[in-house]
């Protein structure tokens, strides 16, 4: 056979013959590292760097793209951020620079939504974010000295401040419709195009009123209700709203660290089974309320749980229906949970799990849980 040599850099001129060789110069350092790695990093036969490397961390840091106030009212702030790597970590905030207070945020991920509540009317605030995340191993040559040790990264965003409302702004109702426009500004004749629109808009005592039809999207819940004023999400009355995942996506509503929410009337269909997805994902989620929604577990393969909540505290399920899922409902310390009116129909796999404390009370009642398959029940 014939021996061919390719992938390879030269300093000079380039061999004829060799498509994937490149000119460059190597910088190399003590061990036979190279400061200039990066130029090799990739270019070689099947993606690996060209000339001698070893498995090592990422050299890159971890940088946070706020934090900042996205909305609030007279009692309640939402506050986010992002971050190049997937995180988890705290938000500090109080009424001095020194953030007496703090929240932890535990679901590693590149985009954080975090709401506070109880806050004063017309007092100034002030918070910060400290956060960690993980670089994955790649194959390079960069000296030693210059690699960050390790795949742990840490950063820290500056002290940051905002002011709450002397009062709040009467309650308002944000419409949605499939024919509406993001740009518009979401009232009954200038509709909003998506419920994801809605919910970076609407604050604690509004209404998003979705109108019917199919919308293909993730909604991630931005802002907190409050006592005496929640935020409520609901189906046009007598419309039916679907939220599709198309067997793209992993959810179809994200509720993380909010409080006082109401989902009414939602269809839910077609959820990618991948991870942690379910079709409302809740966590350390309080005075959470889903009522008449429908999930219709059936697609051409398996479905996520209607519901995966943990750490969520006086949550309702009221008068919903679930059908042929593989999965069925799964709560994880969940005090005060009651689930009741609500019907499970054909499911495949389990129709509920339940892992609560001792003193965690559960109540569920008037519930029909029929024709599952036997002895695939939980």
């Amino acid at each position: 056979g014939e021996l061919v040599a390719d992938f390879n850099s030269y300093a000079g001129t380039l061999p004829a013959g060799e498509p994937n060789s490149f000119a460059a110069h190597p910088e190399f350092a003590a061990d036979y590292t190279l400061r200039n790695a990066r130029i090799f990093e990739g270019r070689g036969s099947d993606a690996m760097p060209v000339g001698p490397y070893r498995r090592q961390a990422r050299a890159i840091p971890m940088r946070l793209d706020g934090p900042k106030l996205l909305s609030g009212s007279a009692t309640t702030a939402n506050i986010e951020w992002w971050s190049n790597l997937p995180g988890r970590g705290i938000l500090f905030y109080g009424e001095n620079q020194d953030c007496g207070k703090r929240v932890e945020f535990k679901n590693p991920d590149s985009f954080q939504n975090l709401s506070l509540t109880g806050l004063t009317p017309g007092k100034e605030y002030f918070f910060r974010v400290e956060a960690s995340g993980s670089v994955r191993d790649h194959f390079s040559n960069t000296p030693v000295d210059a690699a960050p040790k390790g795949n742990l990264r840490r950063v820290a965003s500056p002290v940051r401040s905002f002011t709450t409302p002397a009062a709040d702004r009467p309650g308002r109702v944000w419409f949605v419709a499939p024919d509406g426009h993001d740009d518009q500004p979401g009232t009954v004749d200038k509709p909003l195009r998506t419920i994801s629109a809605a919910s970076a808009n609407a604050v604690a005592g509004d209404i998003v009123e979705v109108a019917a039809g199919t919308y293909r999207e993730t909604v991630r819940c931005r802002a907190t209700g409050d006592v005496q004023r929640p935020l409520i999400f609901r189906a046009a009355p007598g419309a039916r709203v679907r939220l599709d995942g198309d067997r793209q996506l992993r959810f179809a509503f994200r509720i993380i660290n909010k409080a006082q929410l109401t989902l009414d009337g939602f269809h839910i269909r077609e959820i990618l089974e991948k991870g942690d997805a379910a079709g409302v994902f809740l966590d350390n989620a309080d005075s959470i309320r889903l009522t008449r929604c429908f999930y219709d577990g059936r697609s051409e393969g398996y479905t996520p749980v209607f519901v995966r909540a943990a750490q969520c505290r006086g949550l309702m399920l009221d008068n919903c229906v679930l059908t042929r899922g593989f999965h069925g409902l799964e709560f994880r310390n969940c005090p005060g949970l009651e689930m009741r009116n609500s019907v499970l129909y054909i499911n495949q796999v389990n129709s509920c799990n339940l892992w609560n404390e001792p003193g965690e009370k559960a109540t569920f009642r008037n519930n029909i849980w029929v024709d599952n398959v036997p002895q695939k029940v939980g």
